[in-house]
């Protein structure tokens, strides 16, 4: 069983994102702010810019709601107003 559902928005219009979601109710968030070569764990390997990608999906990743109670009707609503989200931050 999945836990979370995460999709990519562009850095620049995450946070906005993210934002108008939240106002609309929708329980979005970002699970995994840093890449792990970046956390305190690993900072001794001095990894920083040689991951690029993975520092770049870290700036992009935004988590949608996905449990076992969420309904057709909820899919619905989460994916429209990540559409009008997408749209108002273009």
């Amino acid at each position: 069983m999945h836990h979370v559902f995460v999709t990519g928005v562009a850095a620049g219009r995450r946070e906005r994102v993210l934002r108008q979601l939240r106002e609309a109710g929708v329980g979005a968030g970002i699970h995994y702010p840093l890449p792990i070569h970046l956390t305190p764990a690993f900072a001794h390997l001095d990894l920083a810019g040689q991951l690029p990608v993975s520092e770049r999906l870290a700036k992009e990743m935004l988590s949608l709601p996905m449990y076992p109670q969420l309904t057709d009707d909820d899919t619905d609503y989460v994916v429209e107003r990540l559409a009008e989200a997408l749209e108002a931050t273009a």
